[in-house]
């Protein structure tokens, strides 16, 4: 083999390594992008939910218990729930890729019951010893649970009773 032979061999060696290494590098940070991106929306919508459910308990729900017809029937928008999934319904129809569900395990509204893979993500802290309830309000990004990866971000609802009522 001449040496000028070898000497390309090496060159191409070097070059396929290096393509290797800086396809990994960018493939890498392509993905940690993206990841960011949508957790970035995905936030926004989040906050945009619970400044809703914040206004409709302070603001509108006050009103409209004033009106008369509360008396008479049951108005669903004093409910911030039904006003944070009403208005994130209407936002979903430009992200259909986004979901907004406040399930629980036992609700009133059946809408609301957690399905199988949400049951999984509710009951997750309180089986796993990596995750503690004080954590539960920030992300938990790649959690993984019954062997499915989730991006989730969660506001628990902690309701306490008063002394004496248990």
């Amino acid at each position: 083999m001449k040496l000028l032979t070898k000497f390309n061999f090496i060159l191409l060696v070097l070059f396929a390594m290096g393509g290797l290494i800086i396809s990994q590098v960018i493939y890498s940070f392509l993905i940690g992008n993206a990841q960011r991106e949508v957790f970035q929306q995905a936030q926004l919508m989040m906050a945009s939910a619970m400044s809703v459910r914040d206004y409709t308990t302070s603001d509108l729900g006050p009103l409209l218990e004033q009106n008369p017809e509360h008396k008479k029937r049951f108005l669903p928008e004093t409910v911030p729930a039904f006003s944070a999934m009403s208005t994130f319904s209407k936002l979903r129809q430009n992200y259909p890729d986004y979901t907004y569900r406040e399930a629980t395990l036992n609700p009133t509204n059946p809408e609301h019951r957690a399905t199988d893979w949400e049951r999984d993500i509710i009951e997750c802290p309180h089986s796993s010893p990596r995750i503690r309830l004080p954590e539960l309000p920030s992300r938990h990004k790649g959690s993984r649970c019954s062997g499915r990866r989730f991006h989730i971000h969660s506001f628990p609802s902690v309701n306490f009773l008063p002394l004496g009522r248990v």
